[in-house]
């Protein structure tokens, strides 16, 4: 409970601080505003009575260069116009043109191909069918008589190796014992 009223005490008093600071600012700015006001009609009635002279070379010097700068804004939008026309002029030519030509174009180009294709013989082309095909199972039987002859110089290093020991034992190399063939 003592807590419950530390903290409402507390926020009470934040609360009065707050308002404070609120009403000191709502014065300071109504004192700022009247004498932001006073300057002002003091500015003003000062301007009135003042004559301010400009001398002759620096209106002429400040209307040279407004000139200057309206010149070259008109310059820079006219150069764009043009620049944008003869664009469209060009675009407008060169599609009209390529319109023209396309059907021309299409048909040297469908003239040029059958052309092409007329020259090309039937015989010609399964002579080359012939070769890529002969070539391709040459290929394939180098592959299996490579495979082939693998086998065979295996099959006959065991039968060398076979008659070699048949030899070995022959000669009596190897062992004491007799060598006996029987046939039956």
């Amino acid at each position: 409970m003592k807590d419950n009223n530390f903290e409402f005490i507390f926020g009470l008093g934040g609360f009065v601080v707050g308002l404070i600071g609120l009403g000191y600012a709502y014065g300071s700015r109504k004192r700022l505003n009247g004498i932001c006001d006073k300057l002002d009609s003091t500015i003003d009635n000062v301007s009135k009575t003042i004559d301010v002279d400009v001398p002759d070379y620096i209106v002429q010097e400040a209307i040279d260069k407004a000139v200057e700068r309206r010149v070259q804004q008109e310059t820079t939008n006219a150069v764009r116009k043009i620049s944008k026309k003869i664009e469209d002029d060009i675009d407008l030519k060169v599609r009209t043109e390529i319109d023209v030509r396309s059907s021309t174009i299409r048909q040297e180009v469908k003239n040029k191909i059958a052309e092409e294709v007329a020259k090309i013989s039937a015989d010609d082309i399964a002579d080359e069918i012939r070769e890529e095909a002969k070539e391709k199972v040459a290929e394939k039987f180098d592959d299996e008589l490579d495979d082939i002859l693998s086998e065979f110089n295996n099959n006959l290093e065991h039968v060398s190796k076979i008659y070699s020991s048949i030899a070995d034992k022959m000669a009596g190399i190897g062992s004491n014992k007799d060598f006996k063939i029987s046939l039956g």
